[in-house]
């Protein structure tokens, strides 16, 4: 029988796949004596139906199959039955050992046909126990030679595996010695230059503070030229914007006081005018013999006196805001000088 195929990789095939192989190995090996033992039962069979087909055809011959002429209609079976019992007691011997004979014939038949079936039983599974157990030790014999197989190839392998792990390990000391002369040899090349990198680094700071000093004093002497520069220009600015200024006050002064003879010329006129109109008036009273009410004298000497303090008042808002103008002019003219000097003049 063949045995079920083993893979080459240690447990591949689990337990639950090799049970399934070998049933089906199994089944497939007694496939044969199956079949016979079914077409053995299937003719053994045949022959019991065509027995019991002879034996109810024996029957119905000694029965007679025409309808009964002589049977009572329904009702007084009891009276019929009384009328019938000395009858009754003559029964055929002969049938009845026939019927007998046939009842034995038929259980030895069906004893004989129990024991040979019970016998091909106890010769199958004998054989099938042969075969399962010749299957079983082929099998632990196989798995014995495939066993010692893979502890050979293990063996082997391990053997190799070995050998390899000496040459690679004797190849990775030769390797990191190589690499250790090589390593040592890159640091002294590193030390090296970290020697001359430092060095260098030395020369380039002091290098550099030189030139930093330098630069500072440079830069200091710089400096204080262009302090001595901006004073210098400061003090023109000064005293050039203080003349300027000075200046302005004066003309200023001037403006106010010329605004302020104006104001008075103006208020000596307007008196003189009102002398001179009041005088007309008396004149005219006068020579005309014009009494006039001294009420509406008096109310128009009051609305007189009014009108001359609104011109007043208009006068003084008028002044008040030419000065307010000016001021803001002066205010505007000095901003845009000190906005040009703060962006026009050098060391500021």
């Amino acid at each position: 029988m063949p045995l079920p195929p083993v893979e080459d990789a240690p447990n591949s095939m689990a337990r639950r796949h090799y049970l399934v192989e070998r049933n089906r190995l199994r089944v497939k090996k007694y496939e044969p004596t199956r079949q016979a033992f079914e077409e053995e039962t299937v003719k053994l069979s045949k022959q019991r139906v065509e027995q019991r087909v002879a034996m109810l055809n024996s029957w119905k011959s000694s029965v007679p199959l025409h309808t009964d002429t002589t049977r009572p209609l329904p009702g007084a079976a009891r009276r019929q039955k009384e009328k019938d019992e000395p009858a009754a007691k003559h029964i055929n011997l002969q049938i009845l050992d026939e019927d007998a004979a046939l009842k034995r014939e038929r259980r030895a038949l069906l004893r004989a046909d129990i024991l040979q079936q019970k016998k091909d039983r106890e010769e199958y599974l004998a054989k099938w126990r042969a075969n399962e157990k010749a299957y079983d030790s082929a099998l632990l014999a196989t798995n014995a030679e495939f066993a010692r197989q893979m502890q050979e190839q293990e063996r082997q392998a391990a053997v190799a595996t070995k050998q390899y792990m000496d040459m690679m390990r004797a190849s990775n000391l030769k390797e990191l010695e190589a690499k250790r002369a090589k390593q040592r040899e890159k640091e002294e090349a590193d030390v090296a230059a970290l020697r001359t990198m430092q060095e260098n680094l030395r020369l380039k700071m002091e290098a550099d503070e030189r030139r930093a000093k330098d630069m500072k004093r440079l830069m200091q002497i710089e400096n204080e030229e262009n302090h001595s520069l901006f004073k210098k220009k400061q003090a023109e600015d000064k005293a050039r914007e203080d003349a300027w200024i000075r200046t302005m006050m004066e003309h200023n002064a001037a403006l106010a006081e010329r605004e302020r003879r104006e104001a008075e010329q103006k208020r000596q006129q307007f008196k003189a005018d009102f002398e001179d109109t009041i005088a007309k008036q008396k004149e005219f009273r006068r020579t005309h013999d014009y009494d006039e009410p001294q009420e509406l004298i008096r109310k128009r000497n009051e609305e007189a006196a009014a009108s001359a303090v609104l011109i007043r008042q208009e006068e003084r808002l008028r002044n008040n805001e030419q000065r307010k103008q000016y001021r803001e002019e002066l205010m505007k003219q000095m901003r845009e000088k000190y906005e040009w000097q703060l962006s026009h003049l050098d060391g500021v």
